[in-house]
């Protein structure tokens, strides 16, 4: 343990000493010994200095003290023993009241103590209290080494840990997104699982993992009540388990990018049918000890406009996309498995897709649109960005399922034609809209939608008006003038004044049903081919 004042005073061959002044300091750390010869001493002063002193350089101002003990107290100081009735008979009163204000020890020693007799066992407890730590972290060292080179996993590398401290330590990896807890009762773990990250870091003590400027993870402690003699000692520890733990969350990264261009490659090849026999397929899945048993369905996950949010960034722009991706498929993927335990993915740009096995069509489909749903919510409200998610058709065979991966994009695609970002579109779900794609570019369809909108469209960019958006609001709430007056943020006579002023410029009745379905039709020809 580390020498205090306190633990000093307790050395066998010490008899006689005497604390007159600052017993509140007595639990300060003492790391060498000097001898007082000159009064402005707290110049040399490091920190943790006791001294030890006749008093000589005062004995003409024994007040001059007062002044001493200020500086060397702001030098942080251990404290200091001084022999009296030698050149001084007593400390002065205002002596002893600064050293009380400032809890700054001071302590008589016999008049028949030589400075030999009171800094040779100082220094010796010291010597001692450094060769025990040196052995202590030698220990530590040792451990940790070990593990290293047995291929310890995170988790064994803060079991060691605790074995050390005495105290409860959870580590967040936000790289890979897991958190593990060495603890002593349930008490620790249920608090931070009740805690977002943020919180967490604002109630507890943590160390920071860090590389090259880049956070990987926290080490979080409990705050339990611990001896002050052992905070030392846990903190050489908790600096090999830091160290250790940057080593192992580097070489984890190391594998999964190895792991992932493999099994990416894998999926890629499955996706493109690149591979022609089941065989092959069985072989290399395989490898990742996966099958291909049940059905699967394909799903993207595209990221909308992503690059574009990050064009007016000066610097570490390529940095800054890859983080917010990998954060973002992350927090996918970690929902996508929990819901779906036969799953595989790969990621593919700004992508990521997944194949979802399932032996039920419609129980994949509906457990997909309940997740997807959830999935983008989340996506949102964490990480402020919006997704868009394809679902292809489910089929019974692997070798199919570059059909499903085909159908997942175009989902997309309509589905962000028809609706904008932030949807989920099932292939199977798209009907009509698929063949409206096929046809939305032609002579005949532009023709069409133009005959029912071309007088709005220019009327709009004419007069600096928004009739063809009102337009649109009244579509999308089924005509219903109120709710598309609230969606617009307008009032319902206003609405009312529009959809006259639409009514008389497209020169056609709106209420007529056939005229509202060519007009629905010929707006989403309009967004098809835009």
């Amino acid at each position: 343990m580390a020498l205090t004042v306190k633990e000093m005073l307790k050395i066998s061959d010490f008899d006689g000493l005497e604390v007159l002044a600052g017993k509140g300091g007595l639990d300060r750390i003492i790391s060498a010994v000097n001898v007082i010869d000159a009064p402005d001493v707290y110049n040399w002063i490091r920190g943790g200095e006791i001294f030890a002193t006749t008093g000589y350089i005062v004995k003409d101002e024994p007040n001059m003290l007062k002044d001493i003990i200020i500086k060397m107290d702001k030098q942080r100081a251990s404290g200091l023993l001084i022999k009296l009735k030698r050149f001084i008979d007593e400390l002065p009163i205002e002596v002893i009241e600064v050293a009380d204000k400032l809890n700054f020890p001071i302590i008589s020693i016999p008049f028949n103590y030589t400075f030999a007799k009171i800094i040779s066992p100082i220094l010796l407890e010291i010597v001692n209290e450094q060769a025990t730590k040196l052995f202590f972290s030698e220990q530590i060292h040792k451990s940790f080494t070990k593990l290293v080179i047995n291929n310890g996993d995170t988790q064994q590398i803060i079991d060691t840990l605790s074995n050390f401290i005495n105290e409860d330590i959870a580590f967040y990896d936000i790289y890979f997104d897991e958190v593990y807890f060495q603890i002593s009762s349930d008490r620790f773990k249920e608090k931070l699982s009740s805690l977002s990250l943020k919180e967490v870091l604002e109630r507890y003590s943590y160390y920071t993992i860090e590389v090259d400027e880049k956070i990987y993870g926290y080490l979080i402690k409990a705050d339990n009540e611990v001896e002050k003699k052992d905070m030392e000692y846990n903190e050489i520890a908790l600096e090999h388990a830091m160290t250790v733990l940057k080593l192992d969350i580097q070489k984890k990264i190391s594998s999964y990018q190895i792991e992932t261009k493999y099994r990416d490659q894998f999926i890629q090849d499955l996706l493109f049918n690149s591979i022609k026999s089941l065989e092959e397929v069985k072989k290399r899945a395989s490898l990742y000890e996966w099958e291909f048993n049940d059905g699967l369905v394909t799903m993207v996950i595209d990221v909308d406009d992503f690059r574009n949010k990050y064009l007016e960034a000066e610097k570490n722009l390529d940095r800054k996309i890859r983080e917010v991706k990998r954060t973002i498929f992350l927090k996918t993927k970690k929902m996508i498995k929990s819901s779906f335990a036969d799953v595989k993915y790969a990621t593919f740009g700004d992508s990521i897709v997944f194949l979802i096995g399932h032996s039920s069509k419609e129980e994949a489909m509906v457990e997909i649109n309940s997740i997807t749903d959830k999935l983008r919510r989340e996506v949102k409200k964490d990480i402020e960005h919006t997704i868009s998610i394809g679902v292809g058709s489910y089929k019974s065979s692997i070798m199919d399922i570059h059909k499903s991966y085909i159908e997942a994009q175009k989902a997309i695609e309509l589905g962000r034609m028809i609706y904008g970002d932030d949807v989920t579109s099932f292939y199977d779900e798209l009907g009509v809209y698929g063949l409206l794609k096929e046809i939305s570019q032609s002579n005949s369809a532009k023709e069409f939608y133009n005959s029912y909108l071309l007088n709005l469209i220019e009327y709009d960019k004419e007069n600096d008006t928004e009739l063809l958006n009102t337009l649109k609001s009244m579509v999308r709430n089924d005509w219903n003038m109120r709710e598309a007056a609230k969606e617009l943020f307008i009032h319902y006579n206003t609405m009312k004044y529009r959809f006259k002023r639409i009514s008389e410029i497209l020169d056609f009745d709106l209420q007529d049903p056939k005229h509202k379905f060519n007009v629905v039709f010929s707006l989403k020809l309009l967004r098809l081919n835009q």
